[in-house]
């Protein structure tokens, strides 16, 4: 690089002037970079300006943006509560259901203690019939 050339030439033609130590306390005082990287005071306040300017159009755009959020998340709460409201109704539906489900189980068992009573008059009944039929067949049979 050219600007450590000429530095490298400076350092070593101080150096035969004035010797080390005054040459290492000069060099301590000059910029490390040249002239030209520098930024003046009034580059500075445009960049501050700059910057300024970019921060508020941020904090406008994320006030926006919070706006929107809200305005979503209030919608969202207002799409949970119908869902919840639904969830309910069904909830109050599933809780008819089972009371019919147990009425129906009631009048099973009533009608399987009926089956089970109709059960027992027809085998009694069948076994009368049997046995008289038996009697009928032994009574004709002792007259023949």
């Amino acid at each position: 690089m050219a600007y450590d050339d000429d530095r490298r030439h400076l350092h070593d033609s101080l150096e035969t002037a004035l010797g080390t130590r005054a040459t290492e306390t000069l060099m301590t005082y000059l910029p490390p970079v040249p002239w030209s990287e520098f930024a003046t005071r009034a580059q500075l306040e445009d960049v501050r300006l700059e910057l300024d300017g970019v921060r508020l159009e941020l904090k406008g755009e994320i006030a926006e943006l919070r706006g929107e959020m809200r305005q979503g998340f209030g919608e969202l709460k207002g799409e949970f509560g119908e869902l919840k409201g639904q969830f309910g109704e069904l909830k109050g539906q599933f809780g008819e259901l089972k009371g019919q489900f147990g009425e129906l189980k009631g009048e099973v068992g009533i009608l399987a203690g009926r089956v089970d009573a109709m059960t027992s008059r027809i085998l009694l009944g069948q076994v009368a019939s049997a046995g008289t039929l038996f009697a009928l067949l032994l009574a004709a049979d002792r007259l023949f």
